[in-house]
């Protein structure tokens, strides 16, 4: 089975963050992720892409 999450504010949200980690039997640190920038459309969006791909 897989499994998505679809966020529009990454891991700003606290209860988004454990409900990511919920979703997996092993460590997140083990899984693989797709990040889609799609909403990075201007100046300020693109400027906050390093904190989100650190998320």
């Amino acid at each position: 089975m897989r499994k998505i999450l679809l966020t529009s504010s990454g891991f700003e949200n606290k209860r988004i963050m454990e409900v990511f980690q919920s979703l997996f039997e092993k460590k997140t640190d083990l899984l693989k992720a797709l990040f889609i920038p799609t909403a990075a459309n201007d100046a300020d969006a693109i400027a906050v892409l390093p904190k989100c791909m650190n998320d």
